[in-house]
């Protein structure tokens, strides 16, 4: 069973970023007080598939599967709510 983390460590954070740079993407995080915003420039169905592979979900739980999950999207940016699940 997995648990909503509403903290993101050093770690998770330096492991994201790497991830981001390694596919070519720039992005950050913002923490809200209900999870995280990622703000990331680059091809949305990459940093879909990061934020799936790091165990990031959208919103509602889900993993990232439509252009439609994501806000202010256009093909060189996008930005989108999350919520991180420690397995």
């Amino acid at each position: 069973m997995s648990k909503t983390v509403y903290h993101l460590t050093a770690t998770d954070k330096t492991n994201a970023a790497a991830a981001f740079a390694a596919a070519g993407l720039k992005a950050r995080f913002k923490m809200l007080n209900h999870g995280f915003r990622v703000v990331f420039v680059g091809d949305w169905q990459e940093a879909a598939r990061i934020l799936n592979t790091l165990g990031l979900l959208f919103a509602n739980g889900s993993e990232f599967s439509a252009a439609s999950q994501f806000q202010d999207i256009d093909p060189a940016h996008g930005e989108v709510c999350v919520r991180y699940k420690a397995m």
